[in-house]
């Protein structure tokens, strides 16, 4: 007798095997939700297509949740230090530097996430960027007052 054969004893008959269910590995955050079975497709699920909402996940492909959670802490800890470091920075600063970080935080594109964008300027600030934007500034004002004289 084969094993993956079920007996049914209402009708006395056979039943084909069951098919095994597939495994996603993350499921969309809008199935997450709704409490839905999600198939994983990317870059939208079959649930979300149908029911046309954003299909959104926050696991990379074939990661699964528990690295992804391990990664999101790594990158929050990256962005508290780098934040960290902003605000030592920003207590011990000229007003012009200030200035010009805030100027480069402003002019950061909104499609950055929190994380790039502390990244963005933890670099800005290593790298010292805003000493020659603001030298160019200085340049730029200079020339226009000379010319208004």
């Amino acid at each position: 007798m084969n094993q993956e054969q079920h007996f049914c004893p209402k009708s006395k008959a056979w039943l084909a095997p069951k098919p095994k269910r597939i495994v996603t590995l993350a499921a969309c955050i809008a199935c997450r939700k709704r409490k839905s079975k999600c198939d994983g497709n990317r870059p939208a699920c079959t649930c979300c297509l149908k029911k046309r909402t954003p299909c959104v996940f926050d696991v990379k492909p074939e990661e699964r949740p528990s690295q992804a959670v391990i990664r999101r802490n790594e990158e929050m800890q990256v962005e508290l230090s780098n934040l960290r470091r902003l605000w030592t920075f920003l207590q011990s600063c000229t007003e012009q530097q200030m200035l010009g970080i805030l100027g480069r935080i402003r002019d950061q594109p909104s499609s950055m996430t929190q994380y790039q964008r502390s990244q963005d300027i933890a670099g800005f600030i290593r790298r010292r960027d805003f000493f020659a934007e603001s030298r160019v500034e200085d340049q730029v004002e200079d020339q226009v007052e000379d010319r208004a004289e």
